[in-house]
């Protein structure tokens, strides 16, 4: 998990990246529209000492996650970079570690407040010296490779690659791709806090200096937009982020500010939540330490409607009806610490009820996921990515990639399609060749560079029965994709593809390649489909 270097590069999701105990402090359940309080760790029976190894570390491990086998990680990854992070999680001194010295002083006050590193130990020096030799006995000596052994081909003549960079944007930093389908525009948001609109022509329309880094945009009627400003974009506890309103007619300007005092926002949802005919905001607080899933009510002039889930990590909230009774549900992403995937059932009058449908190790690297029907039962499916490499644990790991979660029904999701990549970090199913069926795309920020660099973007081809035949082009690695946005960018009917580069990363990169992003790379890089083009040529032209 993060180490102390990587604290700057701990972007919004996204940026997200946490502690290996990221959720031990996070409620298990939800109270509506009241607040949820930090928990500590689980119940932990008493005489764990006396207790076999494994039993006692799944105890004491799983009682505020899903236990991580030590096979998810080499020995060093454990020795040197989780276990003392787990060690000061539960009380216990470590040489060189202290756990307030990482924190900027704004920051201490809200994290000794969630009660994030406990007072007293929660478990002896004898208990944990077990755990830890369980650990360091069972580990692997190095990370298993994955199982996909042919590499992707470089075949994919489907689109077509436009670059697209700024003169005052080097090294290319986006944090943010959004495309307006009704006024055509694409939305690029920067690092430095630049927020630019670009034309069907690619052309910038117009600017905005936004005082910080924008994580997305929410499109409302009436020529407006919510803006989600993160504040601080580097791993932080700080209630520095904002929700704007933003005026898209006529000249770009922020209107007013609708929420601030946010710890790290990075993902929002509209919808009338509670009932009262006006629009609610659901909003991902990512935090580092501390953050949550909250609503706030009406945004004419919002008010607090209540936590959902007290945590770190909430990456992505999703609308959706899921038991079909005429109330907007919410889903959601938690991709640290306690990693899953949660539905929000709408009970009415501001109340949800929450429930887990996916949970996964604390290490797998939560990055994204959306919901499609893949099988056309009707049932809401799960597209799912996990490849966050930022961390304390930083080794390839066999279990990145992209899974489907096909739907049982009854809350039920059974993975029926994995396809391991590096460093994944997200995917959008659509139907970009035109044959009835949903193709991905994907892009993965933790690739491996310095073998296979064209899987930074493979697109996957859907052949029926759940099989897709991946795909890329020669030169896919002209930027290091941190986001993506799709669209018919160029009004043909068919779905085009933005790949956004952020370039400021860990992570092993052959030094020819990190010059040539820092000095001719694209910071948007849009890949037009040409399936229309092709079909419109007869073979004599």
């Amino acid at each position: 998990m993060k180490s102390t270097t990587m604290r700057a590069v701990r972007i919004f999701y996204f940026l997200a990246w946490p502690v290996l105990l990221g959720g031990c402090n996070a409620r298990q359940g939800t109270e509506g529209a009241k607040p949820a309080a930090y928990d500590q760790v689980g119940e932990l029976p008493t005489g764990l000492s006396a207790l076999p190894e494994r039993e006692l570390a799944v105890a004491v491990c799983g009682s505020c996650h899903l236990f991580p086998e030590p096979l998810l990680l080499p020995k060093t990854a454990w020795q040197r970079g989780v276990l003392p992070r787990m060690a000061i999680r539960l009380g216990l001194s470590q040489e060189g570690l202290q756990p307030y010295r990482e924190l900027r002083y704004e920051e201490i006050n809200t994290v000794m407040q969630a009660g994030i590193f406990p007072d007293e130990p929660l478990v002896d020096s004898v208990a944990w010296a077990k755990i830890t030799q369980y650990y360091l006995r069972e580990a692997p000596a190095e990370a298993p490779p994955q199982a996909r052994q042919a590499a992707v081909p470089l075949d994919l003549s489907l689109f077509r690659a436009v670059d697209v960079r700024f003169a005052a944007n080097r090294p290319p930093l986006t944090t943010l791709l959004r495309f307006d389908a009704g006024a055509g525009h694409l939305w690029v948001g920067e690092g430095d806090g630049t927020l630019r609109r670009l034309d069907g022509t690619l052309r910038v329309k117009d600017s905005l200096r936004t005082g910080s880094p924008a994580a997305d945009l929410v499109f409302l009627p009436g020529g407006e937009a919510l803006l989600v400003l993160m504040g601080v974009m580097p791993p932080n506890d700080l209630d520095s982020g904002r929700v704007v309103r933003l005026a898209t007619r006529g000249t770009l300007a922020i209107r007013d500010t609708l929420l601030q005092k946010l710890v790290r926002p990075v993902h929002a949802a509209v919808a009338d939540l509670d009932g009262d005919d006006t629009p609610d905001v659901a909003v991902c607080n990512h935090g580092n330490y501390t953050g949550s899933l909250a609503w706030h009510k009406d945004l004419r002039a919002p008010r607090e409607g209540g936590i959902l889930r007290a945590g770190p990590g909430f990456r992505k909230v999703t609308v959706r009806d899921l038991n079909r009774d005429g109330r907007p549900d919410l889903v959601a992403l938690a991709g640290q610490g306690n990693e899953g995937i949660w539905a929000f059932y709408n009970q009415g009058a501001g109340r949800f009820e929450a429930k887990p449908l996916l949970r996964f190790p604390p290490v797998y690297g939560s990055s994204y996921f959306q919901l499609a029907d893949f099988n056309g039962d009707g049932l809401d499916d799960i597209l799912y990515t996990n490849g966050d490499n930022a961390d304390y644990s930083i080794t390839p790991k066999k279990y990145h990639g992209l899974r489907i979660f096909l739907n049982r029904g009854n809350d039920k999701f059974e993975e029926s399609w994995f396809f391991p990549l590096h460093g994944a970090t997200q995917a959008d199913a659509l139907d970009f060749d035109g044959d009835g069926d949903l193709d991905l795309a994907a892009i993965a920020f933790f690739p491996r560079y310095g073998e296979a660099p064209e899987e930074g973007f493979v697109y996957f081809e859907n052949t029926g029965n759940l099989h897709f035949a991946p795909h890329s082009l020669p030169n896919a690695a002209r930027g290091r994709w941190l986001v993506m946005e799709t669209g018919d960018f160029d009004g043909d009917a068919d779905p085009d593809i933005a790949l956004g580069s952020y370039l400021f990363s860990p992570g092993e990169v052959p030094l020819p390649m990190l010059q040539t992003w820092r000095e001719q790379g694209a910071s948007v890089t849009i890949l037009y489909n040409t399936r229309r083009d092709r079909h419109a040529k007869s073979p004599a032209q």
